[in-house]
């Protein structure tokens, strides 16, 4: 009969940043917490799975906030965006994480996490791995020759390769853990879970030879940017990802975010929404167009309505509808003249002066 390992699901929220930080440090997270600038409104939750193999965090808030690690820890972590991005600082280096990749905290390095949210919200889930297991992998993963030091992080991309497996393999585990609760009662089968998801770390990571040894960010030139800059502006209607940009003009992920940042101050996917806004704004702008706003937003890459006017309004200080409406009275303004104003006739001779 298998012994039921510790476990336990506590969900908790609040609605101070003070309340998030004493719930991360009872779970004894080594962190240091940056507040918000303003916590008035901040809320959060947090769902919680604590085993004897790893820890399983869920959590959702909405304002952005750091934290800091000394980088002294045995175990390893990761961390995922479901929604919104993380600004990392490794050291000298800073990239950008945002949802469809996985970040690996390193464990000898000081690291920096900044949270940002996408419309006023952020969710990421985290796992955190016992050192027991760690160390029983990594005793394993030694005696292949495919090993690689995981101890100095990095991030992998969920959409490509061996990164689709290890996101499909996490996702079983949320749902063994939360969503369904069948791991609770199958410590043997969690424990093989956990060992997988490991295994496929190293797998991932042995593939990315410069995040392991000396980054790759420093390869990125401009004509690597410009490159990914056209690249962008040829493919505005297609669902492009990070990963996709960066092998178009043959450079690493973490290479072309690094570039954006120092170049262009953003992301490669804000500035792929930047371009798609501007885009959209002169065709609704435009009194020449009829199309309707939702075939406009889709037109320009936006499949979500909703997020779509977020985003509009944010960066326009107004909504859609408002600039269509403004284009319709400029139209019809230039209009008017042609049908309420009678063109002016020339001055017919009169009679008596003919005469």
């Amino acid at each position: 009969m298998e012994r039921r390992p510790l476990t336990t699901s506590p969900f908790r929220f609040g609605n101070r940043f003070d309340s998030l930080k004493d719930t991360l440090k009872s779970y004894r997270l080594d962190l240091s917490f940056f507040p918000p600038r303003n916590d008035v409104s901040f809320y959060w939750a947090i769902d919680a799975h604590s085993t004897n193999y790893l820890r399983l965090f869920k959590i959702n808030f909405n304002s952005e906030w750091s934290l800091t690690h000394k980088g002294l820890r045995k175990s390893l972590a990761l961390l995922i965006p479901m929604k919104g991005q993380f600004e990392v600082e490794i050291g000298n280096q800073a990239f950008v994480v945002e949802p469809e990749q996985l970040l690996l905290v390193p464990t000898r390095a000081p690291c920096r996490i900044r949270f940002l949210c996408d419309e006023k919200e952020h969710s990421l889930i985290a796992i955190d791995f016992s050192r027991t297991i760690v160390e029983k992998v990594a005793q394993e993963a030694t005696d292949s020759p495919e090993s690689c030091d995981l101890s100095h992080g990095g991030v992998v991309d969920e959409t490509k390769g061996i990164g689709i497996t290890l996101i499909m393999t996490i996702r079983s585990l949320i749902a063994g853990l939360g969503e369904h609760g069948t791991f609770h009662h199958k410590p043997t089968t969690l424990k093989l879970l956990s060992e997988s998801i490991l295994h496929l770390l190293y797998e991932c990571m042995a593939q990315q030879p410069g995040v392991n040894r000396e980054e790759r960010s420093q390869d990125a030139t401009p004509r690597h940017l410009k490159a990914a800059v056209g690249y962008i502006q040829d493919n505005l209607h297609r669902s492009l990802t990070v990963s996709e940009i960066a092998t178009s003009v043959g450079i690493s992920i973490r290479a072309l975010q690094a570039s954006f940042q120092r170049h262009l101050h953003t992301t490669p996917l804000r500035y792929l929404r930047q371009v798609r806004l501007e885009q959209a704004h002169r065709e609704l702008s435009s009194p020449a167009n009829r199309l309707p706003i939702g075939e406009v937003a889709h037109k320009w890459g936006f499949n979500h309505l909703g997020r779509f006017s977020s985003h509009y309004r944010a960066l326009y200080g107004e909504s859609p509808s408002t600039t269509v409406k403004r284009a319709q009275r400029s139209s019809e303004t230039a209009l008017a003249p042609e049908f309420d104003t009678p063109s002016p006739q020339p001055r017919q001779p009169s009679i008596e002066a003919a005469e």
